[in-house]
């Protein structure tokens, strides 16, 4: 697999999403709104390929599936502790407790949320800890690894 890309789908999942959670919304018959469908499965995806690339960096083996908490227990115990270090120094109201609860209830949330639709049960999530995460994942990566940047992910914004 293509690390350098790796990351920069995940980097430019978390921009797409961060976007979307910056702007003003649409008008939606009279209602402000921002779409949340994007936000979840951006944030998801990338938290999923952050995973997957410390996975191999550090493993050599990607782990398979969608499942979260699957994969972020794959990690070797060392490096587990400083992603959990950081997330929760970037992050002071959550604790080891409410992270490990907050990600068992989003381990599936990419398979979940892709097809809402087909989904007869209410779905619930909280797209501030899936935005959360991903940003101090794809921050941690950032800060410790030495990917060579490319523009798989990006599309370039002429200046006119």
């Amino acid at each position: 697999m293509d690390k350098p890309s790796m990351f920069e789908q995940s980097h430019s999942l978390i921009a797409g999403a961060k976007i979307i959670i910056d702007s003003d919304g649409i008008n939606d018959n009279g209602v402000r709104r921002k779409p949340s469908t994007p936000v979840i499965l951006s944030c998801a995806f990338a938290i999923e390929v952050c995973l997957k690339l410390l996975l191999i960096q550090e493993t050599e083996d990607a782990g398979h599936g969608h499942n979260l908490e699957v994969l972020f227990e794959k990690l070797p115990k060392e490096l587990l502790n400083r992603i959990v270090d950081q997330f929760l120094a970037q992050n002071p109201d959550e604790n080891r407790d409410s992270l490990n609860t907050n990600l068992s209830n989003h381990k599936n949330i990419f398979v979940n949320w892709r097809y809402a639709f087909e989904n007869t049960n209410l779905l619930e999530c909280s797209p501030n800890f899936l935005y959360s995460l991903a940003y101090s994942l794809n921050t941690f990566i950032e800060e410790n690894y030495d990917f060579e940047r490319n523009d798989n992910g990006w599309l370039t914004v002429e200046n006119s």
